[in-house]
């Protein structure tokens, strides 16, 4: 492992001073480079039952690379080299799509190109997206899978795509073209992400780490005649097979009239997250994740009264088939933002609070599917607040947080950061879960961790 990256790092680090050269060859504007090196550590309250340390560093060396061959064509790439010491990350990409369990030692995380012309603009390649208003939780945003082996340091996966954008004077339409389905990453069992529940679902979402009491329980409440302690296998995901009738897409129309910012937008693919099937033989039972079609009808909208911004989105999960639930979700809130001349102590304040609900508007039952909505339907009857605190320009302090009305389980993440120069910047925080050991956000309750984050740009 060691090894590894240590060629990376180097295969990186060269690849970045020949760039340099030729940039002198072929002229600096053409070529920007920007890089940064990343390090947090993180210090746990307690160990968990599948994973025994408490302590684990991360490292990320990463590059924004941009290259003008004209003045409407150019080319954005993002190497990365990532480790850490607990075996979250493994080997090296060998490919723009990605389908590896784990973390990629080193990886791409964006590389398309560019044409900009003067109304439109069209990209091909590995890219990141963002749709929706709401500052947290995006119920539109389903062209990325995300990775959640660190849950509070969730982070976006890029995927191999086409988009299309034409722009009039007050209205735009994006189209995006998903042929290759990149399924979200989960904590593996050793992971401490992957949770701890009292059921094998807990939540609605299915407990990898079960027992065999907890599969027992399960079985005898569904009438099952199997019983022992090696029963059951979970085998390897299905991933949607490469067809063209399994391509994704989706196409969002933007909006400006009297102030105000409005979006609709329809979205055709898969579910990132999977949902497990359920297969029983006379002396085993198989539980097998497999990834559900799904199709999604949205809308948002946002504008500003003086200081005070408010905004919304809500989306229609329609699910074929019969293995999740069709549903709509909703969000909406608003941020209000006070100057040094309201606050004098501090350079801007800005205070930002969302509601979140989900009403399911088709139930669906099918004994052969176990739903694991927890990570797609997260927020069902929520509140998430943000304070921000801009102190000057070196210092802030940020205080984020998620409330359930329903189970009483929360979140909550306070943080200062302190920047020392244009280069050198340092962050120290905590993140704190409560509740109940079978709610979503309970089923952390082991995680409560500090973190400090050093970030060196150049």
């Amino acid at each position: 492992m060691k090894n590894l990256v240590i060629v990376v790092l180097a295969i990186f680090i060269s690849a970045f001073f020949i760039v340099d050269v030729a940039a002198m060859e072929l002229g600096v504007d053409k070529l920007s480079i920007k890089g940064k090196e990343e390090v947090k550590l993180f210090a746990h309250k307690w160990k968990t039952d599948n994973d025994n340390k408490r302590n684990r560093i991360e490292s990320k060396l990463s590059f924004d690379m941009d290259y003008d061959f004209t003045d409407n064509i150019s080319l954005k790439v993002s190497p990365e080299v990532y480790c850490d010491n607990d075996d979250l990350s493994k080997g090296v990409i060998d490919s723009l799509y990605e389908r590896n369990k784990l973390r990629y030692v080193g990886s791409i995380e964006e590389a398309y190109l560019l044409y900009s012309g003067e109304q439109y603009d069209f990209s091909i390649g590995k890219r990141i997206y963002t749709w929706g208003k709401a500052d947290g939780y995006k119920p539109l945003d389903n062209l990325n899978s995300c990775e959640f082996t660190d849950v509070p340091d969730l982070r976006k996966l890029g995927v191999v795509s086409a988009s299309f954008n034409y722009a009039w004077p007050e209205t735009s339409v994006n189209f995006v073209l998903v042929p290759l389905f990149t399924p979200s990453r989960l904590p593996e069992d050793n992971n401490r992400w992957s949770g701890e529940g009292d059921a094998l679902i807990a939540g609605d979402q299915f407990n990898f780490n079960y027992t065999p009491a907890q599969l027992n329980s399960y079985l005898s409440s569904t009438g099952s005649s199997l019983s022992g302690d090696d029963i059951s296998t979970v085998e390897e995901r299905e991933l949607p097979p490469k067809q063209v009738r399994n391509m994704q897409y989706g196409i969002r129309l933007n909006t400006t009239r009297a102030g105000w910012d409005f979006s609709l937008s329809y979205y055709d693919g898969f579910n990132n997250v999977a949902v497990v099937r359920e297969r029983e033989t006379a002396t085993k039972i198989h539980f097998i994740p497999c990834f559900n079609k799904m199709k999604e009808i949205g809308g948002a909208f946002s504008t500003t009264y003086g200081q005070l911004e408010v905004h919304g989105e809500g989306a229609w999960h329609f699910t074929d088939g019969q293995a999740d639930d069709d549903y709509l979700e909703y969000i909406f809130g608003g941020g209000y933002t006070w100057d040094s001349s309201q606050i004098p102590w501090f350079e801007d304040t800005r205070l930002l609070l969302e509601y979140a609900g989900q009403k399911v508007t088709n139930y669906k039952s099918n004994e052969d599917y176990i739903s694991y909505a927890g990570y797609t339907r997260p927020l069902r009857n929520d509140l998430y607040g943000r304070l921000m605190i801009k102190i000057n320009g070196s210092n802030q302090f940020d205080l984020s947080g998620v409330y359930s009305f329903n189970d009483a389980d929360q979140f909550f993440q306070p943080k200062y950061t302190h920047k020392f120069n244009d280069n050198w910047k340092m962050a120290a925080g905590l993140d704190w879960f409560t509740g109940d050991p079978d709610d979503f956000f309970g089923k952390w309750d082991r995680n409560d961790r500090f973190f400090t984050v050093v970030t060196y740009s150049f």
